[in-house]
């Protein structure tokens, strides 16, 4: 029945060393039970926390093996300011952790480095990602993402429900490794707005449904063709605005390269340019 190494509860932490940044190396949490009852969500993390507010200015997490991840966040707030997230392979759930039940994520200056996520093969109803909400709201600024991968339909991020804000994004050298049609980025039932993305050397990448999305000054390069049904933007019953996007091939794809894929959308599209 364990829930984590650390466990908060109506608690508020907050972590400030002006001497060194907080090291969270080499732990293994893995719990009697994995998964909550419906099979779709992790139900412990390294650092467990529930009706709580849980801070870090600066930190260094690497190399620990937690199948739900660094955080789970139940109805509490999680906040890591001026933090690196590196050299993490998990079989399981998540690497950063799943945010549940109107919870909060707040990511600032967070870089996170080859990383890789391989969705647990028992649970064929966990939902897996680098990053999971459910019901709950992300407020991101300046996170470079680097390195690693998701694999056995894991995704990067993964979001039902999701409210927010991404802005100064680096994305670059991480994969899909599925075969077809398998995004980096899903929301569904979401209102979420991606400004200033920087994206390059990667696999596919948003898969939309029921969501209101707005983008703003995206940049992509280089997408890897490595799996049939490749869109920049798989969508459904979704309401999308686009301004100042552009995207430069490598000659891999050329007018093969569709924008969206999907049907029932309402889009709004404007600025945008393809080289290829």
């Amino acid at each position: 029945g364990l829930f984590g190494a650390l466990y908060f509860v109506e608690s508020i932490f907050t972590y400030f060393n002006s001497e060194g940044m907080a090291k969270i190396y080499w732990n293994t949490v893995y719990g009697d039970y994995k998964l909550f009852n419906s099979g779709m969500i992790s139900r412990y993390a390294l650092i467990s926390i529930s009706f709580s507010a849980f801070t870090i200015f600066g930190c260094e997490v690497k190399e620990n093996y937690s199948y739900g991840g660094l955080v789970l966040n139940v109805h509490s707030s999680t906040s890591l300011y001026d933090c690196s997230i590196t050299d993490h392979t998990v079989v399981g759930a998540s690497v950063i952790g799943t945010m549940l039940s109107v919870s909060s994520l707040t990511l600032e200056n967070v870089v996170m480095k080859n990383n890789t996520l391989i969705r647990d093969p028992s649970a064929p109803n966990l939902q897996a990602g680098l990053i999971i909400f459910f019901t709950s709201h992300i407020e991101a600024k300046n996170v470079t993402i680097t390195g690693g991968s998701a694999q056995n339909g894991a995704f990067l991020i993964f979001g039902n429900l999701a409210i927010g804000s991404m802005t100064d994004v680096v994305l670059s050298d991480f994969y899909n490794e599925e075969t077809k049609g398998a995004p980096l980025v899903h929301f569904t039932f979401s209102t979420v707005t991606l400004e200033n993305w920087n994206i390059t050397n990667t696999t596919g990448l948003f898969s939309l449904s029921g969501s209101k999305i707005t983008m703003n000054t995206i940049l992509i390069q280089n997408l890897r063709a490595i799996y049939e049904n490749h869109f920049l933007m798989s969508m459904y019953s979704t309401t999308l605005k686009v301004s100042d996007l552009t995207y430069e091939g490598n000659g891999e794809r050329g007018s093969l390269l569709v924008l969206i894929g999907g049907d029932s959308n309402s889009v709004w599209l404007n600025n945008l340019h393809f080289i290829d």
